[in-house]
Protein backbone atom coordinates (compact mmCIF):
# COMPACT_ATOMS: atom_id res chain seq x y z
CA UNK A 1 0.00 0.00 0.00
CA UNK A 2 1.11 3.30 -0.89
CA UNK A 3 1.61 6.00 1.92
CA UNK A 4 2.58 9.03 0.35
CA UNK A 5 0.73 10.41 -2.81
CA UNK A 6 2.34 10.63 -6.10
CA UNK A 7 2.82 13.72 -8.43
CA UNK A 8 3.10 13.70 -12.24
CA UNK A 9 5.07 15.00 -14.25
CA UNK A 10 4.41 16.38 -18.00
CA UNK A 11 5.40 17.28 -20.42
CA UNK A 12 9.12 15.96 -19.29
CA UNK A 13 10.89 17.87 -21.32
CA UNK A 14 10.38 20.33 -18.59
CA UNK A 15 11.73 17.95 -15.84
CA UNK A 16 15.27 16.83 -16.37
CA UNK A 17 17.60 15.14 -13.90
CA UNK A 18 21.26 15.27 -13.86
CA UNK A 19 24.30 13.51 -12.54
CA UNK A 20 25.48 16.11 -9.50
CA UNK A 21 29.24 15.76 -10.20
CA UNK A 22 30.10 16.12 -13.77
CA UNK A 23 26.14 17.97 -14.73
CA UNK A 24 25.71 14.86 -17.35
CA UNK A 25 22.28 14.62 -18.50
CA UNK A 26 20.71 11.20 -17.07
CA UNK A 27 16.91 11.44 -17.30
CA UNK A 28 13.50 12.76 -17.19
CA UNK A 29 11.26 12.80 -14.61
CA UNK A 30 8.13 11.01 -14.22
CA UNK A 31 7.06 11.18 -10.70
CA UNK A 32 7.65 12.14 -7.56
CA UNK A 33 6.66 11.45 -3.71
CA UNK A 34 8.00 12.82 -0.43
CA UNK A 35 10.54 10.21 -0.78
CA UNK A 36 11.20 8.90 -3.99
CA UNK A 37 11.09 9.82 -7.51
CA UNK A 38 10.28 7.60 -10.74
CA UNK A 39 12.62 8.72 -13.54
CA UNK A 40 12.97 8.02 -17.80
CA UNK A 41 16.43 7.15 -18.17
CA UNK A 42 18.43 5.97 -21.41
CA UNK A 43 20.49 3.42 -19.68
CA UNK A 44 20.07 1.09 -16.96
CA UNK A 45 20.70 1.38 -13.07
CA UNK A 46 21.80 -1.75 -10.80
CA UNK A 47 19.33 -2.20 -7.82
CA UNK A 48 20.59 -0.41 -4.45
CA UNK A 49 22.73 1.66 -6.99
CA UNK A 50 23.45 5.20 -5.22
CA UNK A 51 23.40 8.10 -6.97
CA UNK A 52 23.82 11.73 -6.50
CA UNK A 53 21.20 13.33 -8.56
CA UNK A 54 20.45 17.01 -9.69
CA UNK A 55 16.70 17.86 -10.86
CA UNK A 56 16.27 20.49 -13.00
CA UNK A 57 12.54 21.52 -13.41
CA UNK A 58 11.93 24.32 -16.25
CA UNK A 59 9.20 26.82 -16.81
CA UNK A 60 9.59 30.63 -17.19
CA UNK A 61 12.21 29.97 -14.15
CA UNK A 62 14.32 27.04 -13.30
CA UNK A 63 13.87 25.28 -9.66
CA UNK A 64 16.62 22.70 -9.03
CA UNK A 65 17.20 20.44 -6.23
CA UNK A 66 20.24 18.20 -5.27
CA UNK A 67 19.23 14.86 -3.94
CA UNK A 68 21.01 11.50 -2.72
CA UNK A 69 19.02 8.45 -4.23
CA UNK A 70 19.35 4.94 -4.18
CA UNK A 71 17.63 2.47 -6.79
CA UNK A 72 14.90 0.35 -5.97
CA UNK A 73 14.14 -0.89 -9.82
CA UNK A 74 14.95 -0.34 -13.08
CA UNK A 75 14.02 -2.05 -16.32
CA UNK A 76 12.77 -1.29 -19.85
CA UNK A 77 9.75 0.84 -20.73
CA UNK A 78 6.72 0.06 -22.23
CA UNK A 79 7.89 0.62 -25.71
CA UNK A 80 11.48 -1.03 -24.90
CA UNK A 81 13.29 2.66 -26.05
CA UNK A 82 13.79 3.61 -23.07
CA UNK A 83 13.81 2.38 -18.84
CA UNK A 84 12.39 3.48 -16.49
CA UNK A 85 13.46 3.59 -12.65
CA UNK A 86 12.30 3.41 -9.12
CA UNK A 87 14.75 5.44 -6.83
CA UNK A 88 14.22 5.93 -3.14
CA UNK A 89 15.52 9.70 -1.57
CA UNK A 90 16.41 8.83 2.12
CA UNK A 91 17.12 12.60 3.24
CA UNK A 92 15.13 14.85 0.96
CA UNK A 93 15.75 18.30 1.41
CA UNK A 94 13.38 20.36 3.17
CA UNK A 95 12.61 22.29 0.22
CA UNK A 96 11.93 19.52 -1.34
CA UNK A 97 9.38 18.04 0.50
CA UNK A 98 7.60 21.45 0.48
CA UNK A 99 7.59 21.33 -3.05
CA UNK A 100 6.20 17.85 -3.76
CA UNK A 101 3.42 19.00 -0.58
CA UNK A 102 2.69 22.36 -2.57
CA UNK A 103 2.11 19.96 -5.59
CA UNK A 104 0.20 17.87 -3.76
CA UNK A 105 -1.71 20.72 -2.92
CA UNK A 106 -2.66 22.40 -6.05
CA UNK A 107 -3.35 19.12 -7.29
CA UNK A 108 -7.08 19.68 -6.34
CA UNK A 109 -9.00 19.63 -9.25
CA UNK A 110 -6.25 21.03 -11.77
CA UNK A 111 -4.33 18.32 -13.86
CA UNK A 112 -0.82 17.15 -13.13
CA UNK A 113 0.57 19.14 -16.01
CA UNK A 114 -1.11 22.06 -14.82
CA UNK A 115 -0.23 21.34 -11.14
CA UNK A 116 3.36 21.27 -12.03
CA UNK A 117 3.65 24.45 -13.84
CA UNK A 118 1.66 25.90 -11.63
CA UNK A 119 4.00 25.36 -9.08
CA UNK A 120 6.82 26.88 -11.10
CA UNK A 121 4.36 30.17 -11.85
CA UNK A 122 3.96 30.31 -8.03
Amino acid sequence: MRLQSRQQFCPISHTLVLNSHNGEFVGHLVDISESGLKMLHYSPFVKDEYLQLLLKIHKDDTVQFAVDATCRWSGRSDDDSYFMGGFYLPQPSIEFVSMVGELNRQRVGVSPADSALAFMSA
